[in-house]
């Protein structure tokens, strides 16, 4: 009996890495000829069966933006293990950009950087991707003030306290894409 193919180099996280290794296998043998008139074959990958992925983390992307490069990519490792397709920026600039691009379905921001805060990118983004569910944090209480100025002006956002336990933010996470499904 042949090994299951492979997927380690694959782009998938590893929970959907584990789900399609379990339905591909690689033990069909295609025979064909060749332009000398050669008969040849190769093994190629067969899929076992055929599965709709309907787990929502497999298909909600999230931007993470932290002007703390460890954060943000911690963040984004951290929901790729649990199945959805994150990516991290470090500034509010990069934040409004990134999300024009990727389109993201979450975006959790820190709120305290700089030039750009996560709040004035978080209140462009709002704009620009209207069905984009956008959630900050921040470990510093002078965000308050701010929140609430903006309130005024415009979207609010749920603010989560910094740190938080990364289970409590996958979860936060799950429920996020579920409102945006």
């Amino acid at each position: 009996m042949k090994k299951p193919l492979s997927l380690a180099a694959s782009p998938y996280p590893k929970s959907a890495q584990h789900f399609l290794e379990e339905r591909v296998c690689s033990d069909i043998e295609i025979p064909a000829q060749n332009a000398a008139g050669m008969v040849v074959s190769a093994n190629v990958p067969a899929i076992k069966e055929v599965v709709q992925v309907t787990n929502t983390a497999l298909q909600s992307r999230i931007l993470v933006v932290d002007d703390e490069q460890i954060t943000a990519d911690t963040l984004a490792l951290i929901f790729e293990q649990h199945g959805f397709n994150a990516k991290a920026v470090y500034s509010g600039e990069e934040a409004v950009k990134a999300a024009m691009d990727y389109l993201p379905d979450i975006v959790l921001s820190d709120i305290i950087m700089g030039p750009m805060n996560g709040l004035d990118a978080a209140i462009l983004i709002a704009g620009a991707l209207p069905g984009c569910r956008i959630l900050l944090f921040s470990g510093q209480h002078a965000t308050v003030e701010r929140l609430l100025a903006a309130k005024k002006e415009g979207p609010s956002f749920e603010v989560l306290p910094k740190p938080i336990p990364p289970e409590v933010l996958v979860e936060k996470m799950k429920a996020a894409a579920r409102a945006t499904a």
